[in-house]
C-alpha cells in the first residue's frame, strides 16, 4: 500500500461541487505538486488531505492506517481531528506568525501547547490511579496486611506525583526548545532566532513558518502557495529550503505552487486539477516535458512563458 492513499474525495459548497472524486498516492519521502489554475480546487484538496476541512465523501490512508473515512465522519470527536490535523504540517502562503513572538518561541509554541494537553492527561491518569487504590482499601477492610500495604501505595503514589510532573515537563521543555534551536539552524536562521517577525524579510518569515510546521514532527508536510507573497529573490530562499528538506531530510511533501519551473525539478509527482478533477497526474518531469491533454498543455503554455 502507498504511503498516502487518498480514494474518491469529493467537497461541495452549497450546491457547488469543488471537489469531484479525486485518486492519488504517494510513496514516503516523495514530493507532489499540484498545480491547476486557480478555483480549480487546489486549496480546497491540501486543506481536505491536513483536516482543516472535511471531504464530503472518500477515504485517505497514511502508513497503513485509515485516518478519513467520509461515512465516519459524524464519528469523529474535537480531539479525533486534532490528532489526525499532527500527521500534517501545513505552510501558508501568508505566514501567520504571531507578532508578539520571537521566532524561536514561534516555533516552540504549538509543541509547548501539545505539551500541556500532555500533562494535563497525565494528571488525569493520577488521580485515576488513586481513585482506584481508594476503591481497593475500602474493599479490603478485613485483611489488615493487604490494607497496610494499599495505604502506603496510596501515599507513595500521591507524595511522588508533583516531582514526577515537576521533572516531565522541565524535560519536555528542554527537548522542545533544543529542537526549535536545530530546527531554526536546518532553516538557515540561526542568527535570527531572537528575532520579531516585523525583524525578518519576507523569506525569512516563511522560512519560520516552516520551521514551526517541522516542529510537530508530521508525516507529510502541506505548502499552500508558499511563495506566492514573495518577490523573486526570496521565493528562492524558500525553494532551497523545500529542496533541502527533500535531498536531506527525505520529507514526504505535498506542494500546491505556481512555481512550475520548481514543480517540474524538485517534485516527484505532479497533479493537474482542473475544475474539480484530476486532469492529468504522473511523473513531473513526463507531464511538463510532454503533457497528454489539451487542458495541460493550454495551462503550461500561458504558465511557463
Amino acid at each position: 500500500m502507498a504511503y498516502l492513499q487518498v480514494e474518491n474525495l469529493t467537497k461541495k459548497f452549497d450546491n457547488t461541487e469543488v471537489l469531484k472524486g479525486i485518486f492519488f498516492s504517494m510513496e514516503k519521502g516523495e514530493v507532489l505538486s499540484i498545480i491547476g489554475s486557480s478555483g480549480g480546487g487546489k486549496t480546497t484538496l491540501l486543506r481536505c488531505i491536513n483536516f482543516l476541512a472535511l471531504a464530503d465523501g472518500g477515504k485517505m490512508s497514511l502508513d497503513g492506517d485509515i485516518i478519513f473515512n467520509a461515512d465516519e465522519v459524524k464519528n469523529y470527536s474535537g480531539n479525533d481531528l486534532r490528532k489526525k490535523r499532527l500527521n500534517f504540517g501545513l505552510v501558508f502562503q501568508s505566514f501567520n506568525l504571531f507578532p508578539q513572538y520571537t521566532a524561536t518561541e514561534n516555533i516552540t509554541l504549538a509543541p509547548t501547547l501539545l505539551l500541556s494537553d500532555e500533562v494535563k492527561e497525565m494528571t488525569a491518569n493520577h488521580k485515576a490511579a488513586l481513585c482506584k487504590l481508594k476503591k481497593q482499601i475500602s474493599l479490603s477492610k478485613g485483611d489488615k496486611q493487604k490494607l497496610s500495604e494499599l495505604k502506603r501505595n496510596y501515599k507513595e503514589l500521591k507524595k511522588a506525583f508533583p516531582e514526577k510532573k515537576k521533572t516531565f515537563i522541565a524535560e519536555c521543555k528542554e527537548e522542545i526548545l533544543s529542537s526549535a534551536q536545530k530546527i531554526i539552524e536546518k532553516v538557515g536562521l540561526k542568527d535570527k532566532a531572537d528575532a520579531y517577525p516585523s525583524e525578518l524579510s519576507g523569506g525569512q518569515q516563511q522560512r519560520v513558518a516552516i520551521a514551526r510546521a517541522l516542529a510537530l514532527k508530521p508525516k507529510v508536510l502541506c505548502f499552500d502557495e508558499p511563495t506566492s507573497a514573495l518577490d523573486p529573490e526570496l521565493t528562492g530562499e524558500v525553494l532551497k529550503v523545500i529542496r533541502e528538506l527533500k535531498d536531506n531530510e527525505g520529507m514526504t511533501m505535498i506542494i500546491v505552487t505556481h512555481e512550475m519551473e520548481f514543480a517540474k525539478e524538485v517534485s516527484d509527482k505532479s497533479i493537474f486539477i482542473a475544475d474539480g478533477v484530476i486532469a492529468e497526474q504522473g511523473v513531473s518531469s513526463e507531464m511538463f516535458n510532454a503533457p497528454k491533454t489539451v487542458k495541460l498543455q493550454q495551462f503550461l503554455s500561458r504558465s511557463l512563458k
